[in-house]
């Protein structure tokens, strides 16, 4: 249907089981990233009992079915053709939806702009936080290498990130010395650094593309995630020597998570969406645990720190 051009206008069903928001966002998310699915879901309490089902493709047709619980096999499932039948679920679909408010913010990630301040404004709250990333964060960037990395670029290409780095910093900062703040990374292959293909990721939030290290720059940053460690008691890193993965996934607790890719952020602030992603993250961090202790993940980085000199 989308790449036919239409759009999906869906109500989501969050009042669920944790695993089953998740599972649910899980297999959307794809479809998200399209920008033709605009997501809702209605606020408040529901019992869980009665269900419904509702598919609507306007003056086409309708698919209508409703089950008590957890019933299955055995639901009747009505298919509407006739005009006025089509007309009436539209205006239950519509009367529901008018109570239902807007699951999450999509914003395309050429919105630099817009991006910089939504994430701003949800990093600046101080809570526990989890991240997932495909590298190291520019919140742990030494400045002067953030220099170097940004001399070739427009001023105000170099402000804006600059800007973004900024702000980043203070809000860690003033996040961890009482809070937890728990990243989950996937380091690139030593042979990728040396070669100086390692980038730092998702810098297209401050409207600039992936900037590249050499492997002296990306020492540097090795050097000061590991002083950070030493440093923050209340910060951890989780290597994670999972699959690739194209998105960052970050998590403030009670407060949102925002999922972002190359192409858009998706900033989610209801309540059981936020807890599925944590304990997404919490899962992530607790099967790798036994691989890596802050103690041996400063070993670790300490040890490439070595192969890098």
């Amino acid at each position: 249907m989308i790449r036919r051009g239409n759009r999906i206008r869906i109500i989501h069903t969050v009042s669920r089981r944790l695993g089953e928001v998740l599972a649910s966002i899980s297999w959307w998310m794809p479809l998200y990233m399209t920008g033709k699915i605009e997501p809702y879901y209605y606020p408040k309490k529901r019992d869980g009992i009665y269900r419904r089902t509702m598919m609507i493709a306007p003056e086409i047709g309708a698919i209508v079915s409703n089950s008590v619980g957890d019933m299955e096999g055995c639901e009747a499932i009505t298919v509407i053709w006739e005009e006025k039948g089509i007309e009436a679920a539209m205006k239950e679909f519509s009367n529901y939806f008018a109570l239902c408010r807007p699951l999450m913010q999509v914003i395309p990630a050429s919105h630099s702009q817009e991006l910089l301040t939504v994430f701003s404004s949800l990093d600046a709250n101080v809570a526990n936080s989890f991240m997932l990333c495909n590298g190291l964060s520019i919140m742990t960037l030494p400045n002067t290498v953030l220099r170097q990395m940004t001399v070739s670029l427009e001023p105000r290409e170099k402000k804006g990130i600059q800007d973004y780095y900024r702000i980043r910093k203070e809000n860690f900062k003033k996040s961890v010395r009482n809070h937890k703040f728990t990243e989950i990374l996937r380091l690139p292959e030593l042979a990728s650094i040396r070669e100086g293909k390692a980038k730092l990721p998702f810098v297209t939030l401050s409207g600039v593309e992936g900037l590249a290290y050499t492997p002296e720059q990306y020492r540097q940053h090795l050097e000061s995630v590991v002083s950070m460690l030493k440093k923050y008691d209340n910060y951890h890193v989780q290597l994670n020597p999972g699959e690739d993965n194209s998105m960052m996934i970050y998590v403030k607790e009670e407060y949102g998570v925002m999922v972002m890719s190359s192409t858009a952020v998706f900033f989610m602030d209801e309540s059981h969406v936020t807890v599925a992603f944590e304990n997404y993250l919490k899962k992530i961090f607790m099967e790798n645990q036994g691989l890596a202790s802050k103690k041996k993940t400063i070993a670790f980085l300490e040890d490439l720190i070595k192969e890098l000199a």
